[in-house]
């Protein structure tokens, strides 16, 4: 792997780990549970984290912060290994995101089998205030007719 890839994959700021860990806080607040960060966070194709009761791990989770009414997808490689986790442990993966005033969640897999219907799309872009990269559009496993359960809906998300 090039140097240049290496930063590629580590491209997330601050900012959007804050965001990350604001998501994860109300929504382990909303199902009453502890939340986790994993701190591979800052990789391109891993997933965010978990939910958490005791020592029971309760939902793996893919959290999106949206400037709009929403880019419901994930890249290939998060959506399989959330799916993946999912169908191993018995644990939902939630796609957690947050528009203006909103807050929400898409149920990828249940745990059991996966849900939400995804479509395998050419599509994505670049997130404001990044420099394009090459990959910016790329495989998505999108979700624009999945069911979504509104944790906040037009209030302080």
């Amino acid at each position: 792997m090039t140097q240049a890839h290496i930063v590629h994959h580590m491209r997330e700021t601050d900012g959007d780990l804050k965001k990350e860990v604001r998501i994860l806080k109300r929504t382990a607040h909303h199902f009453g549970m502890e939340w986790f960060s994993f701190p591979s966070n800052q990789s391109k194709y891993r997933i965010d984290g978990y939910l958490y009761e005791g020592n029971m791990i309760r939902y793996w989770v893919e959290c999106k912060w949206l400037s709009g009414e929403g880019f419901k997808g994930l890249n290939v490689p998060k959506y399989v290994e959330g799916c993946g986790l999912a169908r191993e442990t018995s644990c939902p993966f939630l796609y957690v995101f947050r528009a203006p005033g909103k807050l929400g969640y898409i149920t990828v897999h249940s745990g059991v089998w996966s849900d939400a219907g995804a479509q395998f799309l050419l599509a994505g872009g670049t997130p404001p205030g990044r420099d394009p990269n090459w990959d910016d559009i790329e495989p998505m496993a999108m979700f624009n007719n999945a069911p979504i359960t509104w944790i906040i809906n037009n209030g302080a998300a």
